[in-house]
Order: structure tokens, then C-alpha cells, then sequence
């Protein structure tokens, strides 16, 4: 899975600067989950993840710092 992570501590006072994408795995999908990567460093947070049907490859979609979109 792929979700947002506070680098500082400080909880959602400061996500605007602080949100990174990490990727966590587990075996099953009630979990438990484990941390695996930092896929994008802060500031990025809501990632989306799409499956193009005609080339098969997986997108990660998210939003990166205030409100700009990047494709990764």
C-alpha cells in the first residue's frame, strides 16, 4: 500500500510541509503492515495509485507541495 507519513512528529499541524509517501507491505490485507520505502520525499501527500489497461504499468498519482500535481 501506499500512504501519507508525518516526518516530523507533529501530526496533521504541519502536513502541508512535512507529508511523504511511503510504501508498507504486509501478507495479507487486513495487515499487519510493515514500512518498507519512502517513495516521495515531503512535501507530497494523497497517493493514488491507477492501472493503465493498455500498457499494463501501475501510476502513482499525488499531490506535491501546495496543491501542484505531478505525475511520478
Amino acid at each position: 500500500m501506499y500512504v501519507t507519513e508525518e516526518t516530523d512528529g507533529k501530526g496533521l499541524n504541519s502536513w502541508i510541509s512535512n507529508s511523504q509517501i511511503i510504501h508498507a507491505v504486509a501478507t495479507t490485507p487486513l495487515g499487519p503492515y510493515q514500512r518498507r520505502d519512502v517513495v516521495s520525499k515531503p512535501p507530497t501527500t494523497n497517493p493514488q495509485v491507477l492501472h493503465d489497461p493498455t500498457t499494463g504499468v501501475f501510476l502513482l498519482f499525488h499531490i506535491r507541495g501546495a496543491g501542484s500535481f505531478q505525475l511520478f
